[in-house]
């Protein structure tokens, strides 16, 4: 900020936590009226309990220790629970990484979009109507009165945060704060949404807050970055200085976190290890009223593809591309309704019972979720031990020290004991795995599995990856919207759009020289072009 601007939200040494354990360590910063400030750091950082604080919703026990929050000249440190009614919502806006956590599943659109008018103006019903209207089209909803009706599960992740940012901007606040708004989103949505919520901001001078680990989106929106770890500010500036002369160790770590080109040796042109052709996946419509449904859908429309041994085919492509129905029809986890699936030349359809059991030991799954895909009361050792149990012929002893061995190969050598509760994300998703290759399969399908982690994670992942893949041999086909990770990670790309591939090429000619316009703009729309950092971490398979 220069000197002399005005300030709307100033902290200082702000500490919270509990008698004895800080959270935040005298956290300082400062934002003007209309600025756009971004907060990065890793999962842990603070920043989240950084906007529990801002809207005075510290979970219990946490608590002030030491400093002060003023905002436009007030004091909100020692506010009431009525004060705070009147400044949370109407003053301070929040935008939360997933709509559906904020948006009431059980009422309308409409209902919720007037609640904060009705509190916090004296605006009629029908006043109330037409400004709600008038907020969705400017977020780019076309069918605003079809949505005033509709209910938020009716609705795409990017159109429920679309709906989110209307709905906090009717208010017109003076201090917007966004807390991971785009993370599950592809690029183009996560470009449409910041956009939108950029340009409703400089049309009503709201300040922006915006908690994130994603650098690209930062460098991109943000004037100024202020970079957390373990609670402290250890960094903070204008975005160019801090990213292109960063003064700390810790946000060099963050920068080259950031996913970069890697050469890859080209792998052995053999046989192709899965091939596809023609395959359509539809998907049954939706109920309606009266036990009626929508017309059917196909999800995957005619697609045709192959894989080869040791490769790396990542599948790209905006929400509701097809790109996962792909993946898990692949692997046969959903049924396919045409077109042909050849495993080492062996069609899947006609395999006998034994041939089938072979397939699916050699073809694996990584969940976007691991938490969800595993059983809460298994141990870690547990969890990587039983799909060892559909292996023929392997005794007792010979599973554990297979188990015992994955683990160490992906780093979690001691934690065998550990329940899933008891990881972080980044140990889940090793867990998710290991017990994917602790059957040594030729085929790993990667659903998503690097977007709920922060940047630093993610590279070890796909770091992670890359090693077993070249110790182990298999194939990957990685499902993905982040293109970044792609052009890390691959040797071919597959672009997909409304189920059907528009464009697939070796993976430097598509990023360099892409022929399709739906490809373009896909690229055009990744936060991290021009921010690469080359990186000798990667190496060549051997």
């Amino acid at each position: 900020m220069s000197a002399g601007q005005k300030i709307l939200l100033e902290l200082q040494d702000l500490t919270l936590g509990t008698p004895g354990r800080p959270i935040l360590r005298g956290v300082s910063l400062a934002i003007a009226p209309g600025e756009f400030v971004g907060v990065v750091g890793e999962s842990g950082s603070g920043k989240t309990m950084l906007t529990r604080a801002l809207l005075g919703l510290l979970p219990f026990p946490v608590q002030l220790l030491s400093g002060s929050i003023a905002f436009d000249g007030h004091d909100l440190t020692d506010l009431s629970g009525r004060e705070w009614e009147k400044i949370r919502g109407a003053r301070i806006g929040m935008v939360f990484q997933e709509p559906m956590s904020s948006l009431n599943p059980a009422l309308t659109i409409a209902t919720q979009l007037a609640g904060g008018l009705k509190k916090h103006s004296n605006l009629t019903r029908e006043e109330i109507r037409e400004k709600c209207l008038a907020m969705l089209r400017s977020v780019g909803i076309e069918r605003a009165e079809h949505c005033l009706a509709s209910y938020p599960h009716q609705f795409s992740g990017g159109m429920r945060q679309r709906i989110m940012i209307a709905s906090v901007m009717l208010l017109q606040p003076s201090l917007l704060i966004a807390d991971e708004p785009t993370t599950a989103l592809d690029t183009l949505t996560q470009q449409e949404v910041l956009e939108i919520m950029t340009g409703l901001t400089r049309t009503f001078g709201t300040a922006v807050l915006m908690i994130s680990h994603n650098l690209g989106l930062v460098a991109k929106y943000a004037r100024r970055v202020i970079v957390l770890q373990n609670g402290a500010v250890v960094e903070h500036g204008g975005v160019q200085q801090v990213l292109r002369a960063p003064a700390q160790n810790y946000t060099r770590e963050l920068i080259a976190a950031l996913p970069a080109r890697a050469e890859r040796a080209a792998p052995p042109r053999t046989a192709p290890l899965l091939s596809v052709r023609d395959l359509v996946v539809t998907h049954p419509g939706g109920r309606r009223l009266f036990g009626r449904r929508d017309s059917p859908v196909n999800a995957v429309d005619g697609v045709s593809f192959d894989v080869y041994p040791e490769e790396t085919v990542a599948i790209v492509g905006g929400s509701g591309s097809g790109k996962t129905s792909l993946g898990r029809a692949a692997l046969q986890l959903v049924k396919s309704t045409g077109g042909q699936i050849r495993f080492r030349g062996a069609d899947i359809a006609a395999m006998s019972r034994s041939e089938y059991h072979r397939f699916q030991l050699a073809c694996q799954m990584v969940f976007q979720d691991p938490y969800s895909s595993m059983d809460p009361g298994m141990t870690v050792l547990s969890i990587v031990d039983e799909p060892l149990r559909h292996v023929p012929n392997l005794s007792g002893d010979e599973r554990l020290r297979r188990a015992l061995q994955v683990l160490e190969e992906v780093g979690l050598a001691g934690f065998e004991k550990r329940y899933p509760h008891q990881l972080s994300g980044g140990q889940r998703q090793r867990v998710a795995i290991a017990r994917a290759i602790v059957t040594r399969p030729a085929l790993l399908v990667a659903d998503e599995p690097i977007s709920a982690l922060d940047m630093t994670i993610q590279k070890q992942i796909l770091l992670l990856l890359n090693r077993l893949q070249r110790e182990h041999k298999f194939s990957i086909l990685f499902i993905s919207h982040d293109l970044g990770a792609v052009e890390q990670i691959s040797d071919r790309v597959i672009v997909m759009r409304g189920g059907r591939i528009v464009e697939q090429e070796n993976r430097d000619a598509l990023f360099d020289h892409p022929h399709d316009s739906y490809t373009r703009a896909l690229l055009a729309a990744s936060p991290h072009r021009g921010l690469k950092i080359e990186t000798d971490e990667w190496g060549s398979r051997s």
